[in-house]
C-alpha cells in the first residue's frame, strides 16, 4: 500500500504548496528514501536524492539555487557528522536544513540548532511528524515565495 493512500487529509493538507521549489533529501536507506520523497512530493514540492553524503554535497553544489530544503540523515555522513550541513550552508547560508537521525547526541542537536538547523525529524518516525515538521518551517515560507 502506497503511503498516499494511508494519509489523513488533515495529514496531506500540511505541508501542500503552489509547487515552488525543491527538496534534496540525503538518506542512505532507499526505503526511507523513496518514503520521504513520496511525503515531500505530495505537498506539491520536487524532489532530488542522494544515498550519501558525497552524492548530496555534488547535488547541492550543481543545484542550490533551485533547492528549497534539504532533508539530511546524519547517519549517511561518509564526510564528517555534521560537516555536510556546514558546508551546504557556506554555500547558501539561508538553506533549509532538516536533520534526521535515529539518535542525536544532545550537544550535536544544541550545535546544530544554534547553527540554524530548520527542524529535527528523530527515527523512527511517522508521516504525520515529517509534515509537521516541514510545515513550521516551510510550509508559510512556501506560500509567500
Amino acid at each position: 500500500m502506497s503511503i498516499l493512500q494511508t494519509m489523513t487529509p488533515e495529514c496531506m493538507s500540511v505541508i501542500q504548496n503552489n509547487g515552488n521549489g525543491k527538496f534534496l533529501i540525503i538518506e542512505d536507506e532507499p526505503a526511507l528514501n523513496n518514503l520521504i520523497a513520496e511525503i515531500v512530493q505530495l505537498g506539491g514540492y520536487g524532489v532530488v536524492k542522494a544515498y550519501n553524503s558525497i552524492e548530496g554535497m555534488h547535488i547541492f553544489r550543481q543545484q542550490a539555487q533551485d533547492i528549497l530544503a534539504v532533508i539530511l540523515d546524519l547517519g549517511t555522513s561518509k564526510i564528517e557528522k555534521c560537516e555536510l550541513f556546514y558546508k551546504i550552508k557556506e554555500i547558501k547560508p539561508d538553506s533549509k536544513i532538516f536533520i534526521m537521525s535515529g539518535y542525536m547526541e544532545d550537544g550535536v542537536r544544541a550545535e546544530l540548532t544554534y547553527s540554524g538547523a530548520a527542524g529535527f525529524i528523530q527515527k523512527p518516525f511517522i508521516k504525520e511528524t515529517i509534515t509537521a515538521t516541514l510545515r513550521s518551517s516551510i510550509g508559510t515560507a512556501a506560500h509567500t515565495a
